[in-house]
C-alpha cells in the first residue's frame, strides 16, 4: 500500500508511476484477485458465455437528493453574514 502510495504521489511528476505500474502493483493485484474470487463464489464458479472483464468495476455515483439546495442556501446566509 505504501510503495502504491509513494510512487502516485511524488512531487516531481517524471518520478511518479504509471497507472500501468500501479496496478501491477501487489496491493492493486491482490484486490483485483479478491474481486475475481467473489465473483466466481457468487456465480457459483460456472463460467458461461459472457467473461467479466479484466478490468476493475468502478463505484456507481450517489446523487444525494437536496445537497445542492443545502449548499445553495449555506452560500446565501454566507452572503447574508458579511451583509450585516
Amino acid at each position: 500500500y505504501y510503495d502504491m502510495l509513494e510512487g502516485a504521489l511524488s512531487y516531481k511528476h517524471k518520478n511518479r508511476s504509471t497507472a500501468g505500474q500501479l496496478m501491477s502493483g501487489e496491493f492493486a493485484q491482490f484486490h483485483i484477485q479478491h474481486e475475481d474470487n467473489t465473483t466466481e463464489a457468487v456465480s457459483g464458479g460456472t463460467s458461461g458465455a459472457q467473461e467479466q472483464p479484466a478490468t476493475p468495476s468502478r463505484t456507481k455515483s450517489v446523487l444525494f437528493e437536496g445537497s445542492v439546495g443545502r449548499h445553495s442556501a449555506y452560500l446565501g446566509y454566507q452572503k447574508f453574514e458579511r451583509s450585516v
